[in-house]
């Protein structure tokens, strides 16, 4: 009896470091999975003049992948506490700026052969509600090895077992009506200095009826006028919210130096006028830099 219930130990203490090792190994795996499709553009823009989009996406994979498309309203930014996260809005939010339920892609639902490529619509219906500015949504593109209808079935212990990985993207599809104004203003300003890294954190709050979408760059000047660190970003401002960005002070003497942030709605993968143009916003402080590496 004795052996018995030892050996049953046995068993489960090997199940258990089976089980352990297969979470590890999928920890691991997981940083290295990369998309299994892609697609282009990675930013949509409708307007009143043209309602209708292309997105084209094409597989990445040896497989055959199901694909499926859906819409809800959400939104990048960043705060203190959370970093950068998917903010899903309030209620009033949701009902004045949300065009998930105006949204259509055609087909919903696809079947990409290796390599293979296909061309999806997105078509945006207006609304007699919609004033003037930005309508937004996110656009999810769940993609996942097709399999056969699932049947539930016994897996006896030790026999393994294949996993199907599911991966979701989002891409921002945005919506402009009427005549479309934003700006940017700066609420304030902190910089932090770790391990060689100037760490900004400017907070700002965006103005008028649409996202202030564009980029940030950051540069960094000497007592001399040099220019000794610069950066760029791409940034996104839908409501208030943190955009931090860095340079790279490792090698600098201690001393002040001049920062100096530009704002603008440019960003060079976007062509055309599909952004919504807004002034630039510059803002310029003194920093002291500690020459310690930070």
């Amino acid at each position: 009896m004795g052996a018995i219930i030892l050996q049953a130990v046995q068993n489960s203490y090997r199940c258990l470091v089976k089980a352990f090792l297969l979470a590890v190994s999928m920890i691991c795996w997981a940083q290295l999975v990369v998309a299994q499709v892609s697609f282009r553009p990675t930013m949509v823009f409708l307007s009143e003049g043209q309602m209708v989009q292309e997105l084209t996406i094409q597989s990445q994979t040896d497989s055959l992948q199901e694909v499926e498309f859906s819409a809800s309203y959400g939104f990048p930014t960043y705060s203190e506490d959370r970093g950068l996260y998917m903010d899903e809005g309030d209620e009033t939010d949701r009902f004045i700026y949300d065009l998930s339920p105006y949204v259509r892609v055609y087909p919903e639902k696809l079947f990409l052969s290796p390599g293979q490529r296909q061309i999806v619509r997105i078509l945006v219906r207006d609304s007699p509600n919609f004033e003037a500015g930005t309508y937004w949504t996110r656009l999810s593109i769940k993609s996942q090895v097709a399999q056969p209808e699932a049947q539930e079935q016994l897996i006896p212990v030790g026999q393994s077992t294949s996993i199907n990985l599911i991966v979701r993207q989002n891409i921002g599809v945005y919506y402009k009506h009427g005549i479309t104004t934003t700006d940017l203003s700066l609420t304030s300003l902190s910089t932090n200095q770790n391990n060689g890294v100037l760490e900004i954190f400017p907070r700002v709050r965006r103005d008028g009826n649409s996202p202030y979408i564009g980029s940030l760059e950051a540069k960094l000047y000497n007592e001399s006028g040099d220019l000794v660190s610069e950066s760029s970003i791409v940034i996104n401002a839908f409501f208030e919210t943190l955009l931090p960005t860095k340079l790279n002070i490792q090698d600098l003497p201690r001393g002040p130096y001049e920062l100096v942030l530009r704002f603008s709605t440019t960003r060079g993968d976007v062509t055309g006028n599909r952004l919504v143009s807004g002034p630039e916003l510059l803002v310029e402080e003194t920093v002291f830099i500690t020459g310690d590496g930070g």
